[in-house]
């Protein structure tokens, strides 16, 4: 894919003018329009991997956000839901495989994707890693 040319997608952003990030001023459009510019460059890193989510429906300011590893209700069906090989009875987990994927994770307010070091093509050989460094709340 050219960066030039930016995908399109078929997922409707529902208030595209929701502030995400109300202090920079970016919306939900804006979010999607980033991704589009830098698709090309993160789709090996979101593509056909089981991702864990950051959900702010309310934006990066709102005390109402939950980590979600698994579906929920009304979920787009660009967002998929694969089983672990090792953990067949275990809650189904999420992927995407295509960047409508990507922009249905925008529409869900998932405002942090968390990749995991492996493809569901290749569960036990992970290709990356993935260090995840969150200092606490006081550290300035």
């Amino acid at each position: 894919m050219n960066p030039a040319n930016p995908p399109a997608s078929d997922v409707s952003l529902t208030h595209p003018d929701r502030l995400y990030w109300p202090d920079e001023g970016v919306t939900k459009r804006n979010l999607s329009e980033y991704y589009a510019a830098v698709w090309p460059f993160m789709a090996p890193y979101l593509v056909n991997r089981p991702l864990a989510l950051l959900r702010l429906p309310a934006g990066i300011k709102s005390h109402q956000r939950f980590f979600q590893k698994h579906g929920w209700k009304g979920m787009n069906p660009h967002i998929e839901e694969i089983a672990d090989p090792q953990d067949a009875d275990g809650e189904k987990l999420l992927r995407i495989s295509g960047f409508d994927g990507l922009v249905a994770l925008v529409q869900s307010a998932a405002l942090e994707i968390h990749p995991w070091g492996t493809t569901t093509d290749h569960w036990e050989t992970p290709d990356m890693i993935i260090m995840d460094l969150d200092p606490g709340e006081d550290v300035v």
